[in-house]
C-alpha cells in the first residue's frame, strides 16, 4: 500500500490497470518517500519495445479512468535483466525501491 496525500494506494490497482497499457510489458508500482505527499506513486516499467516510457504517456493513459491520487506522479523505465528478483523468481520489491532510490538520489 502506498500511502499518499492521506490516501491509500493499492500497487496491486495501479499494477493491473497500467498493464492495459499498450507499450508497457512488466510494470511494478512502490511509493517513494515525497516531503509533500508523504509517499509519491511510482511506477516502474518495462516496454514492449525497448523505449523509454515518459510520465506524461502514463498520466494520458490514466486520465479519467483512474482518481488522481493514484496516478503514478514518477516514472522510471528498467530493463528486463535490471528487475530485482527473488529466490522463487518473483520482483523483490524492497531491492527494487532501493535501485530507485540509488538511481534518483532519493535519501529516506
Amino acid at each position: 500500500m502506498v500511502k499518499t496525500g492521506g490516501e491509500n494506494v493499492s500497487q496491486k490497482e495501479v499494477e493491473v490497470f497500467l498493464e492495459g497499457h499498450p507499450d508497457i510489458q512488466s510494470v511494478q508500482v512502490i511509493g517513494l518517500p515525497d516531503e509533500e505527499w508523504g509517499e509519491s506513486v511510482t511506477a516502474i516499467v518495462q516496454t514492449r519495445s525497448g523505449k523509454d516510457l515518459s510520465l506524461e504517456e502514463v498520466r494520458i493513459h490514466c486520465k479519467g479512468k483512474l482518481a488522481g491520487f493514484k496516478i503514478p506522479k514518477r516514472v522510471m523505465n528498467i530493463s528486463e535483466q535490471d528487475w530485482p528478483v527473488t529466490r522463487v523468481g518473483k520482483v523483490d520489491k524492497i531491492q527494487l525501491r532501493r535501485w530507485v532510490m540509488q538511481k534518483t538520489g532519493i535519501k529516506e
